[in-house]
């Protein structure tokens, strides 16, 4: 789930959607993975999500 939110933050696949990381970035940190809160947290910060 991580990994799918780095993949849609960058725009691995096309356009960078901020939105859609924001929810792969989540549901992987509710899980209990750190480096996916800490993503999270930074969109949050940078209100990119």
């Amino acid at each position: 789930m991580c990994n799918l939110g780095h993949v849609c933050s960058h725009g691995r696949l096309g356009e960078k959607d901020f939105d859609v990381a924001a929810k792969w970035f989540r549901k992987a940190a509710v899980l209990g993975n750190a480096e996916a809160a800490c993503k999270y947290g930074g969109l949050l910060w940078r209100g990119a999500a």
